[in-house]
C-alpha cells in the first residue's frame, strides 16, 4: 500500500493555509501535520483548529505534532516528567478533537547524564514510563503515538531511541536529517546523496518494521560552517530512489515532508517541493 505523502504546517502558515493547502492538493500531497507550539494549540486553540478544518475540508489526512519547547518526557526527575505528561495529555484530547490519525512525540530531557553509559539508563526508563503512560490516553482516544528521533544530549542516537520505541507502546516516527546528524561522521555523508536511504533502513532494522509508522524527509546542507537541517530535499542532496525503494518495502505508512528551506536556504514555497514529490511517488510505485 503507497504510503501517505504529506506536508508540515506551523503557526505562522495559520494566514495563508487556504492558499498553502490549495497548492499542496494541486501537486498530489494528501495529507498533513500541524505542529503544536505554545501557545499555538495550547491556550490559543482556535487558530488551531481552524488550521486542522481546513486541512478536512481540502480532503487530506491530519496528524498533530505535539509542543517540544520544555517538554522534558525522558526526565529522570518525575516532577519535571509527570509536568511534560500533563502538556501532552491535553494535546492529545486537543488531537481527538482535531480528527489527527497520530500525534508525534519528542521524548527526550536536558539532563546531561544521558550521555554516560553508566547512567543514561535512567533517562531511557524514564522515557519508556512517560510514554506507556501517553499511549493509555491515545488509546483511549483512538489514537496512535509515533515518537521522533531528535535530542541533544538525551535520547537522539540510534542505541538510546530504539530501546524507548521497542520497549513502550508508541511507533517510530524516523526523522532521516536528525537521524544523519547524530552520525559520527555527518560532514562526510551530506556528500552522499545515498547516505540517508542507508540510515533509514539501519534505524528501521533497529526499532523492527511492525514499530515504524512515519518518516520525516528533508536534507541537511553546510551553511557559514554549521549543518543546517530542514532543506528541500532535492535529488543533488538526496537520492530520492534509494530513499523509495527503502520506504516502499519497509512499510511506512506517513512519508512528511518537514523542509522549511529551499536550496539558498529562504522560506520554500511548497511549489517548490514538486519535483522531489513527484520522483518520490514514482519510485514508491515501481517498488511497491
Amino acid at each position: 500500500m503507497e504510503p501517505k505523502l504529506g506536508i508540515n504546517l506551523w503557526y505562522k502558515d495559520a494566514k495563508n493555509i487556504s492558499v498553502i493547502l490549495a497548492k499542496a492538493v494541486e501537486l498530489g500531497f494528501n495529507h498533513a501535520e500541524i505542529s503544536v507550539d505554545y501557545p499555538f494549540g495550547i491556550e490559543d486553540d482556535k487558530p488551531f483548529k481552524d488550521m486542522c478544518r481546513h486541512v478536512r475540508e481540502h480532503g487530506l489526512t491530519l496528524s498533530i505534532h505535539a509542543p517540544w519547547h520544555e517538554i522534558n518526557l525522558a526526565s529522570p526527575l518525575p516532577e519535571v516528567r509527570e509536568a511534560s505528561i500533563k502538556v501532552i495529555e491535553r494535546v492529545l484530547r486537543l488531537a481527538y478533537q482535531a480528527e489527527s490519525i497520530y500525534v508525534v512525540l519528542h521524548v527526550t530531557s536536558a539532563q546531561p547524564i544521558c550521555k554516560s553509559q553508566a547512567h543514561r539508563h535512567r533517562c531511557i526508563s524514564s522515557a519508556i514510563e512517560a510514554v506507556n503512560k501517553l499511549s493509555t490516553v491515545a488509546e483511549q482516544l483512538g489514537l496512535f503515538l509515533a515518537i521522533e528521533n531528535v535530542g541533544d544530549p538525551c535520547c537522539g542516537r540510534i542505541d538510546q531511541y530504539s530501546p524507548i520505541v521497542s520497549e513502550s507502546r508508541a511507533y517510530a516516527c524516523i526523522d532521516i536529517a536528525h537521524a544523519l546528524l547524530h552520525e559520527s561522521n555527518p560532514r562526510e555523508l551530506i556528500k552522499d546523496s545515498s547516505s540517508y536511504a542507508t540510515i533509514l533502513s539501519n534505524w528501521i532494522e533497529s526499532v523492527g518494521r511492525d514499530k515504524v509508522l512515519a518518516t520525516h524527509v528533508h536534507s541537511v546542507v553546510e551553511r557559514n560552517g554549521r549543518l543546517d537541517p530542514h532543506n528541500i530535499p532535492d535529488e543533488s542532496l538526496l537520492d530520492l530512489k534509494a530513499l523509495s525503494k527503502v520506504i516502499a518495502r519497509s512499510g511506512v505508512k506517513y512519508v512528511i515532508f518537514e523542509a522549511f528551506k529551499n536550496l539558498q536556504g529562504k522560506p520554500l514555497d511548497v511549489l517548490e517541493l514538486a519535483k522531489p514529490l513527484n520522483k518520490l511517488r514514482s519510485w514508491l510505485r515501481v517498488y511497491a
